[in-house]
């Protein structure tokens, strides 16, 4: 379903609001939301596309003045035959919901003999009929057109969108086609091909004109066509410009006004792509010659994109209001200052006024409120959908007013939305807040309207607010309701408030604040009623200040100096735990507001109290605050309130040491790494902290790390990059080399360094105790021994003495001068004062790398360069600063050779079976060869021959009896790995 909404307009008055320090000035306009007629269409229909009012004779009466609405529907079906999506336009009334079509053209597609075949030479489908409808300010004359008309030209083969229009009298009883750019000579997009007429249009009541806008002309320069209605031989159009101007789409909106002050009808015509993108309009007279050009102010803002004419400053000459939807809000100086980006696409509406030389130089401009929502694509007040109807979407894409449709001598407004399909209208309710009372409009009562006000002190403070009303001392906001504004009365209210004594905030001013609305009650259903001003304030609010001893600017710029001494320099567990710490504080310049004094102190220090050394001078402490999740703790104490110029304070507080811990530890992170061949990498991490000192902020810094990866030859890796660069601040960075990071795809295993340091203990108690069991208890072996260590100590003494010597004679330098280098590319941006910003590279240190390459010392380098590029200021003498800083590691790796390496398990295994299997083979060989066998000489010959000469050791020849062997057994040792 598609819609139709209208308000009625209302009267309207001047009144005044007085408050005792609070004053304002201000105008207002808005809608009657309330009293609104919705009209639907058919779904999809984009119905409410544009719309227009329509004034005709109700029944034939003379003297009774009718309204009717005219809504258009550029994807309605039309009913024509053959035609698909024609567009339609909409006759809606202004009492009831009901809309019937208006029949402009009830033909199908026109046709003509191509030899002796009838062919199609147009196409109204698709045309978008309804998507321009404008009428006369008599509101008599209706202009209906469809910019996507289609044209077949003589050839039939060339389709070109010519446009069209159709033009009602005579309460649509007649009608009339206009197609300008639909002539057989001026075909392609290079001529009037694609000019798209009807895109814009108005009708001139004086002169009985129409002006017809085809922004696709001419390279879609575009062209203004101007037609006297019943004349078709009477047809003005602009001609072609230079090439510069190309796409700049005049002819894109238009309106009709008097710009000379002779009552004739001119016509502005908008260029939003004009003067270089900045967007033009251009006022022409009858004849199409140029009066004057208003230029845009911004580049892509789309100036021009919407036109109205109207006297809008009440002095008798015709003022022009500009739409530039595209309106970028950086520039507009009612935004917010610290904004840093502007609000994309907000739009903008300016309001430029005629004066009596009939130039338009005054200006004012409005801006919308909301990024994205193109304010000004149509011109309108502030009416928010929301507020009508929360299905609403597209609402505003085509406004119309200036007719009174209700006969209450205020003129209305007729709103489109075509996404939902609605359309409606709307009555104004104008207020003039002045400072004497004054009355404007045809309202005859006394009493204006009641109104609500609420009067909140300090309101920033909240429950902490440092006034209090004087009739109620714990109250700090006062409602009034139903505050009457009479006629020729001034309403004033006086109250009395006062400032608490003890508040710390005495530099901020105390802020007075008033909210006033309406008061929305006792209205009947069909009953305008009042609305504020959108665009103006609903709050008011004044200052109250602090007295304050801060010079002619009253800021005060203190000179804090402080001294603190210890009355003991060190501590003697067990003796006199207490000490004092003496603190003088003096302020050299002016009034220092809120003066503190802090001091922080470990746990194992028991703070007992302060003494006041100048009783004068008030000083309070505060009970300490626990940081650093215990570790330490706070005391705040205030010093003055303010702490005058030239003044100084003395106190000493008191600590004592019943609890004091000794704790003795350190961190290694390691500067010098000393490596063997069981590791594999080691964890190298680069902390780098940036900081403006001031005192100037700097625009933009760019900074650049070199971290040294690969080396250049082999590609072997370095200082391996595990994850990026990491950043905390105002700081983004980039690496250059993406392949650099994690480019062996390794995993990250978190060292249980705890367990470990267990079980190196253990082994090391255990080799102790093994060196106990075996120690040798001679004195003289242990003299030679402590004889031999102390040779070596001294031994050794001498070779570490001269491999250092040697190892910084022979140091070879990494940096990126002979290394492949990752480096990152960073920007800082608004870099404050005192402000800093933090970087982290983590790494790994590929130790295979440096064994390889038999590096017995070595210095890895890393650089950063910090340079300020821009400044807030230009200058051309001041040269911007850079600096470096470079980071080096000394990595010092072990002689692989002296490394003891254990025996492998399987080699033991190995030699012990080698071993055996040796000794087997050995006692068979003897076995065979008869090395077991004895030589016994023969019976009787024992007692007759010498006994000869044993041949064996453990035989014996003249014993008759064997001698046992005795067998030994030997134990094969092989090294063993400890």
């Amino acid at each position: 379903m598609a819609t139709m909404l209208l308000y009625w307009n209302w009267q309207p008055m001047t009144f005044c609001l007085f408050l005792i320090l609070l004053t304002t000035l201000s105008d207002g306009f808005n809608l009657d939301l309330r009293t609104k007629l919705i009209h639907r269409g058919d779904r999809k229909s984009m119905f409410g596309y544009d719309v227009a009012m329509f004034k005709n004779s109700a029944n034939g009466q003379a003297g009774i003045i009718e309204f009717s609405l005219l809504i258009g529907a550029p994807k309605a079906e039309s009913g024509q035959p053959g035609v698909r999506r024609g567009g339609a336009v909409f006759r809606c009334e202004t009492k009831d919901q009901r809309c019937t079509k208006i029949f402009f053209d009830t033909a199908g597609h026109a046709r003509a003999l191509n030899g002796s075949v009838l062919l199609q030479i147009d196409s109204k489908s698709d045309q978008w009929f309804g998507a321009t409808v404008v009428s006369s300010k008599k509101g008599d004359t209706v202009l209906a057109c469809a910019p996507r008309y289609t044209y077949f030209y003589s050839t039939f083969d060339r389709k070109e969108p010519v446009g069209t229009c159709y033009l009602a009298q005579d309460n649509f009883s007649s009608f009339r086609e206009y197609a300008p750019c639909r002539i057989e000579t001026r075909w392609g997009y290079h001529r009037l091909g694609s000019c798209m007429a009807g895109f814009s249009a108005a009708i001139s009541d004086q002169e009985n004109k129409l002006y017809i806008g085809a922004p696709g002309a001419w390279y879609w320069q575009g062209s203004l066509v101007m037609q006297e209605i019943g004349r078709d031989d009477m047809v003005k159009r602009t001609s072609e410009g230079p090439a510069y101007l190309d796409d700049t789409y005049m002819g894109y909106s238009m309106a009709v006004g008097d710009f000379k002050g002779n009552s004739g009808n001119h016509v502005a015509v908008g260029v939003p792509k004009g003067n270089f993108l900045t967007g033009m309009v251009v006022l022409f007279d009858s004849n199409l010659k140029v009066l004057r050009n208003i230029t845009g102010h911004q580049v892509g803002s789309y100036f021009g994109a919407a036109l109205a004419v109207g006297d809008f400053n009440d002095d008798g000459l015709d003022d022009i209001v500009i739409g530039a939807p595209l309106f970028i809000g950086m520039e507009n100086k009612q935004l917010d200052k610290s904004q840093t980006e502007g609000k994309y696409e907000v739009g903008a509406v300016y309001v430029y006024f005629q004066d009596r030389q009939h130039r338009f130089v005054k200006y004012t401009t409005l801006v919308g409120l909301k990024e994205w929502s193109r304010f000004g694509h149509d011109v309108a007040a502030v009416i928010y959908a929301k507020d009508i109807d929360p299905s609403l979407r597209t609402f505003g894409w085509s406004v119309t007013g200036g007719v009174d449709i209700d006969n209450n001598d205020y003129p209305d407004v007729l709103v489109g939305a075509y996404s939902s399909d609605r359309s409606g209208s709307s009555g104004c309710f104008c207020i003039l807040l002045i400072w004497k009372i004054s009355f404007v409009g045809f309202f005859e009562q006394k009493m204006l309207h009641d109104f609500r006000l609420i009067v909140s002190l300090d309101p920033k403070k909240g429950i902490s607010s440092r006034a209090r009303f004087l009739e109620s001392h714990s109250v700090t906001q006062l409602t009034l309701d139903s505050v009457p504004i009479r006629k020729g009365e001034r309403w004033c209210e006086r109250r009395y408030v006062y400032v608490l004594d003890d508040i710390r905030d005495k530099l901020s001013p105390i802020i007075v604040q008033v909210n006033y609305s309406i008061v929305d009650e006792g209205y009947m259903e069909r009953q305008l009623r009042p609305v504020m001003d959108a665009y103006l304030p609903s709050m008011i609010s004044g200052e109250i200040n602090i007295q304050k001893d801060c010079g002619k600017d009253n800021i005060c710029i203190p000179d804090l100096q402080m001294t603190a001494k210890l009355n003991r320099e060190s501590i003697l567990i067990g003796a006199d735990d207490r000490f004092n710490v003496s603190v003088v504080i003096h302020n050299a310049l002016e009034d220092a507001f809120e003066a503190q004094f802090f001091i922080v102190a470990p746990v194992g220090l028991d703070y007992e109290g302060f003494t006041r050394q100048m009783p004068s001078r008030p000083i309070t402490c505060s009970q300490p605050k626990e940081l650093n999740n215990g570790k330490n703790y706070v005391i705040a104490c205030d010093v003055g309130n303010p702490l005058p110029k030239s003044s100084t304070v003395r106190f000493s507080m008191q600590f004592s040491t019943e609890n004091l811990d000794l704790v003795m530890g350190g961190i290694r992170y390691p500067e010098m790494n000393r490596i063997t061949m069981t590791l594999t990498t080691v964890e190298m991490i680069l902390f780098l902290t940036i900081r403006n000192l001031g005192p100037s902020t700097l625009s933009e810094m760019s900074v650049d790390v070199y971290w040294p990866s690969y080396f250049v030859d082999n590609a072997k890796p370095l200082l391996y990059l595990i994850d990026d660069i990491e950043t905390e601040g105002k700081i983004t960075c980039e690496l250059l080399q993406k392949g650099h990071i994690n480019s062996e795809g390794l995993i990250v295993v978190p060292r249980p360094e705890d367990a470990i340091e267990r079980v190196f203990r253990v082994k090391r108690q255990e080799k102790a105790n093994s060196r106990q069991r075996y120690e040798e208890k001679s004195d003289v072996l242990k003299a030679l021994r402590n004889a031999m260590a102390l040779m070596k100590q001294s031994l050794g003494d001498f070779g570490n003495a001269f491999g250092q010597m040697r190892n910084v004679l022979q140091r070879v330098r990494l940096n990126c001068m002979e290394m492949a280098c990752s480096q990152w590319q960073c920007k800082i941006k608004d870099f404050k004062k005192d402000e800093r910003v933090l970087l982290k590279v983590d790494s790994r240190l590929w130790l295979n790398t440096l064994i390889d390459e038999v590096f017995y010392d070595a210095m890895i380098s890393s650089l950063v360069i910090v340079e300020v590029t821009k400044l807030p200021y230009k200058h051309p003498t001041i040269e911007l600063p850079l600096r470096y800083a470079v980071a080096s590691t000394i990595v010092n790796p072990k002689d692989p050779t002296r490394v003891s390496r254990g025996v492998p398990t399987w080699l033991i295994f190995v030699a012990i079976l080698a071993g055996l299997t040796s000794l087997i083979l050995l006692i068979m060989l003897l076995w065979k060869f008869g090395f077991f066998k004895r030589k016994r000489p023969p019976r009787g010959q024992a007692l007759l021959s010498k006994p000869p000469e044993p041949e064996y050791y453990g035989y014996s020849s003249y014993s008759s009896a064997q001698t046992p062997v005795t067998n030994r057994h030997y134990h094969l040792t092989a090294p063993t790995k400890v």
